[in-house]
């Protein structure tokens, strides 16, 4: 990513650069981030494993990790210096570069073959010239080759966040379906948009608030007419109810049901959408 935007190491928290816990229970984050690897893998790449796929702004590397098994070559590509750290002796066609990805001349340091995949994971957002990264993009590309961005949903960010803020304070823009494909359409001629779900999320997340809400309505009134034993009885059950929905959240949550669904078919849907996904193909050559 940018030096003067943002450094994996100064602050780990940030989205795209959460580690991966072994021992699972495994954040929301985290989730959905992995997912868009894996959509990538099961999707795009060849059963013979002979794709060279870049991935720009790799942060803490798991991205390349997960996909390293399944192609000829992985590059990671990140600023941060830590990255030169991830080199994994059992992964010998992973390589990391330390580099800024709005560099213009961030393709005469990458050198073999073209790839056949760019992914771009949680990037974009962070970036003031998103277009000089898209450039390079396309330059990494060969003239068959895909550009993968993840990023998140604007829409679902600004009518479900509190105070219409973006998902994270170190995005420096966020994307709605439209402003994310005017931003991609002078640099591919094919993009396809796809919504990232997680099932049941905002279900769960509605009852448990109004579990809450009733939780707190009940403590006022309790104090001006219920006797306090009646009081104890019904705050309890309360509680055992907010557990009870506390812990389905957390079961469906864990269970990691996560789907992608073309915006085209889904368009009233983008409102519960965490993220969007655009696969983007036949690069243009400026």
């Amino acid at each position: 990513m940018s030096g003067s935007a943002y450094s994996a190491s100064n602050s780990p928290a940030t989205h795209a650069r959460l580690l991966l816990s072994e021992s699972g229970g495994a954040s929301l984050d985290s989730i959905l981030h992995v997912a868009r690897y894996e959509w990538v893998r099961s999707h795009l790449l060849a059963p013979d494993g002979s794709d060279r796929l870049i991935d720009l702004g790799c942060g803490t590397g798991y991205g390349v990790k997960l996909l390293a098994g399944h192609c000829s070559e992985v590059l990671g590509i990140d600023f941060d210096p830590a990255v030169q750290d991830l080199i994994d002796a059992e992964s010998s066609n992973a390589q990391f570069l330390v580099a800024d990805i709005t560099e213009p001349s961030l393709t005469n340091r990458v050198f073999g073959p073209k790839a056949t995949i760019v992914t771009c994971m949680e990037t974009i957002e962070h970036l003031e010239d998103y277009k000089t990264l898209l450039s390079n993009a396309v330059h990494l590309l060969d003239n068959d080759g895909v550009l993968v961005v993840g990023t998140p949903n604007r829409v679902m960010t600004y009518n479900r966040y509190p105070g219409r803020r973006h998902m994270d304070p170190s995005h420096v823009q966020e994307f709605t379906p439209y402003s994310l494909r005017y931003a991609l359409e002078p640099f591919f001629e094919e993009i396809d948009l796809y919504l990232q779900f997680l099932d049941n999320y905002w279900e769960t997340t509605h009852s448990l608030a109004s579990v809450t809400s009733s939780s707190s309505r009940f403590r006022s009134m309790a104090k001006e007419w219920v006797p306090p034993i009646l009081a104890g009885a019904i705050k309890s059950w309360i509680r055992r109810r907010a557990d009870a929905a506390f812990t389905s959240r957390r079961q469906r949550f864990d269970e990691s049901r996560v789907r992608f669904i073309a915006e085209s078919d889904s368009r009233d849907l983008v409102l519960d959408a965490f993220a969007l996904m655009a696969v983007c193909r036949k690069p243009i050559r400026i």
